[in-house]
């Protein structure tokens, strides 16, 4: 089948691909094979379903990941997704086909996250009051591309993290940031960056996207930007979104 007739997808990486081993269920004895080995001493590994849609969606489609991971960190995936355009820190780099960091979104990020370095810092600020407020343990996490923040986490340890979900909806919003919470961890994205914008960019790249069907996969409400772009879209069963869809 010749590229330009082959199906273009997005997919998420984290809990749609791959899996941290540390929440694979108690007990689990699936075959798995390692995906990602990080510097901290955490492993990703593909299950034997994970593996088996990677490998039908890599020899069927050109596969354009998109993951918030950092470009550092995605260089530390040991999978081969081709010479397509990739999509890390949440959308804030972009990775052209000869595996270069594409100039032109990088003069574009690099022009407008300066104005957001204020405004992360103190949603992080109140985000961290209200977790001690609530005698939450939480980490700080930040995540910085082309010399500047563009996204701060607040990772909550305990069965008590869920608590702090509410305050996230009710009292962290703000129109200049993403917030998303997800799994014990809150997330301020400063409004410039997101997975959606990104794929939008890259699809602007590629000719002849009006005659090939374009698939989305995620696993997080927060990959719905990206997926909504999408002819078709698809999540994982227990991630997420297809928690949300069947409660609804």
């Amino acid at each position: 089948m010749t590229s330009t007739m082959k199906p273009l997808v997005f997919t998420d990486l984290d809990d749609t691909i791959f899996v941290n081993q540390r929440k694979l269920p108690a007990g689990f004895s699936g075959s798995f094979v390692t995906a990602v080995t990080d510097t901290d001493d955490r492993v990703s590994v593909m299950t034997a379903k994970q593996n088996s849609f990677f490998r039908w969606i890599i020899h069927t489609a050109d596969v354009v990941p998109i993951t918030a991971r950092s470009y550092e960190a995605f260089k530390r995936i040991d999978l081969d997704f081709g010479h397509n355009w990739k999509i890390a820190g949440n959308g804030s780099v972009v990775i052209n086909p000869a595996n270069e960091i594409d100039r032109q979104w990088t003069r574009i990020m690099a022009a407008e996250l300066p104005e957001y370095q204020a405004c992360l810092q103190d949603k992080l600020d109140e985000a961290l009051a209200a977790a001690r407020a609530l005698g939450l343990d939480a980490t700080v996490k930040r995540y910085a591309e082309h010399g500047h923040d563009h996204c701060v986490l607040l990772v909550l340890n305990g069965e008590r993290s869920h608590e702090l979900h509410r305050i996230a909806q009710s009292e962290l919003s703000d129109e200049r940031l993403h917030v998303h919470f997800n799994g014990g961890v809150l997330a301020f994205t400063a409004r410039p960056v997101s997975k959606r914008r990104a794929a939008e960019y890259v699809m602007s790249q590629m000719r002849g996207l009006e005659n090939r069907v374009v698939l989305g996969f995620g696993d997080s409400l927060s990959d719905l930007g990206f997926m909504s772009v999408c002819d078709f879209m698809g999540a994982p069963q227990g991630s997420q979104i297809s928690n949300t869809l069947v409660a609804a």
